[in-house]
């Protein structure tokens, strides 16, 4: 076994371009979704991956692999391959180059504007290494994950990072344990929080709420929505700061973000790069300030009934008065004229609030998503 690095692809990186080392990488990702979720919902495309490898200005993203360096056509591949600034041979994300043989990917997310004490992961293990449900990891799937625990380690080192975390997509019932856990435990990891993953049936006809007197909604496009009034943009950042301050993390590290309107034209430029659509319901008070907001994102290669929800949020003087039933019936209905029939959600098991106002809407609970986190 021996770890190598993808390189970073331009950032809106046709699919038709893709190696098939992120065709395999993509597959194994739908495959593991579908097997946890039992939809094919939970499929991700060859662009997004590639999306997500590009990284951006706030954040880095590191493609790791263990590959089996015994292959022949492996070794020759990696025998010519550059190194990289972390000293791992490369393989090309996109062109045609022969894909290696490997045992497991990893997703690597290292912050660079809030969190710079924290590496991200997400490991995948190659479908003759990933164990069936209620089955325990073989032998080689042990050594692939324990491998790039052992290098995750090595890269917060060298960037200077002190906390690893690791998401884990696994079952929705929290008494089934996930072949990983034992593996993650005996690594020093402990599991800091857990998000449900669900889907929110759009309702064909949304309630109508009330608003309180000179409170109205509006529904606005892109992240940064170009028709919007200055105090409409400086009220969706606001929204946003206090919605990453405000979320219930419980002991995962994470500090709030902070966003001004250079940051928000600049993830809008990179969602219009990558063709995601977003769109955002706002409820606005008597000044035309927001003061909740609701969002969904559509990736174009995502079913055209699908969308992904990106936030729920009420200021925090307002919790109590309805917005957030108000704010969210506002997004069903513009999901609806959209043909969206469902929003898939994350929600922290904390942030019980939501978790009950999409309960009566009809969630769906699929699975969950475990984070688990230790000091490097």
């Amino acid at each position: 076994m021996r770890p190598v690095q993808f390189t970073t692809p331009p950032l809106g990186s046709s699919p038709d371009a893709a190696a098939d080392s992120v065709r395999n990488w993509t597959l194994m990702l739908g495959v593991h979704g579908q097997q946890v979720t039992g939809t094919t919902d939970a499929s991700i495309s060859v662009d997004s991956l590639l999306n997500t490898l590009s990284g951006g200005p706030d954040v880095r993203v590191i493609g790791l692999a263990v590959i089996d360096d015994d292959d022949p056509v492996t070794a020759r591949t990696i025998a010519t391959a550059d190194i990289s600034d972390l000293g791992y041979p490369l393989i090309p994300s996109t062109g045609d180059d022969p894909a290696p043989v490997v045992y497991a990917w990893a997703l690597i997310s290292v912050p660079l504007r809030e969190n710079r004490s924290v590496c991200g992961v997400e490991i995948t293990l190659d479908v003759p290494f990933l164990p069936l449900p209620g089955e325990r990891v073989g032998d080689e799937g042990e050594a692939a994950v324990d491998a790039i625990i052992t290098e995750i380690g090595r890269i917060c080192g060298v960037l200077g990072r002190d906390v690893i975390q690791i998401r884990q997509l696994t079952e929705a019932d929290p008494a089934v344990d996930d072949p990983l856990d034992v593996l993650y435990r005996a690594r020093g990891f402990v599991p800091v929080l857990v998000e449900e993953q669900a889907a929110v049936p759009v309702p064909p006809r949304p309630h109508r709420c009330d608003l309180p007197s000179g409170y109205s909604t509006r529904i606005l496009t892109g992240m940064n929505p170009v028709d919007a009034e200055p105090r409409v943009t400086d009220g969706l950042c606001r929204l946003l700061e206090m919605f990453s301050a405000d979320l219930p993390l419980e002991d995962l590290v994470s500090g709030p973000q902070r966003w001004d309107s250079a940051r928000l034209e600049r993830v809008d430029a990179d969602t219009r790069c990558t063709g995601r659509a977003v769109v955002w319901a706002v409820v606005l008070d008597g000044s035309g300030t927001p003061v909740a907001a609701s969002a969904l994102s559509r990736d174009p290669a995502d079913s055209p009934d699908t969308a992904a929800q990106m936030m729920t949020v009420v200021h925090r003087d307002l919790h109590g008065s309805g917005l957030a039933r108000a704010v969210k019936n506002a997004l069903f209905g513009a999901a609806g004229d959209m043909g969206i029939r469902r929003i898939h959600t994350s929600t922290a098991t904390g942030a019980s609030a939501i978790r009950a106002l999409n309960a009566e809407c009809g969630a769906e609970v699929r699975a969950r998503n475990v984070y688990w986190q230790k000091r490097a």
